[in-house]
């Protein structure tokens, strides 16, 4: 799925299954100068992923891991402000929990 520009993800974010948790684990970031008003980032993602099932006080049982890969994303300043422009997903394995 691609979403792109800022009221595509918007709009994705409100219409996403509020029972999910989807957390996103970057680690090994590096960070490259493209020129002086954007850079380069890179870095390992572990998606991890649970449908919340019943509405008890009791712990959840453990997220899967639902995707592991690489990001590759661009950030411009944008008057001061660095936004991500551009992210492109490399997956390496991909598990049985929702993405």
């Amino acid at each position: 799925m691609d979403i792109v520009g800022r009221e595509h993800l918007l709009h994705w974010y409100l219409n996403r299954d509020p029972k999910a948790t989807v957390r996103h684990v970057l680690t090994n970031m590096r960070t490259t100068l493209i020129d002086s008003g954007s850079v380069l980032v890179q870095s390992y993602v572990t998606l991890f992923f649970h449908a919340l099932i019943s509405s008890s006080n009791a712990a959840p049982p453990a997220a899967k891991v639902s995707m592991m890969g690489r990001y590759s994303d661009t950030l411009t300043n944008m008057d001061g402000v660095w936004l991500l422009t551009h992210r492109e997903v490399q997956v390496d394995f991909q598990g049985d929990g929702a993405a």
